[in-house]
């Protein structure tokens, strides 16, 4: 399992999320999961939804079990 934490308040910090991961998904093996947390999830989940359809978004740490 991989949790990454996004970042989305300004450019830069958007496009190394979205790097961060690609490279994540590229390294786990396929059934491995991946949780996105952050700023991002919030500022544009859809656009990450869309991107990385195979993913567990969540807001707040508290959903994880």
């Amino acid at each position: 399992m991989a949790v990454i934490n996004t970042c989305g308040f300004i450019d830069v910090a958007k496009k190394n999320s979205i790097s961060l991961i690609k490279d994540m998904l590229n390294r786990c093996p396929h059934n491995a999961t991946v949780i996105l947390i952050g700023c991002l999830v919030r500022i544009d989940r859809q656009m990450l939804e869309k991107k990385f359809m195979d993913l567990h978004i969540i807001e707040h740490l508290e959903q994880l079990d």
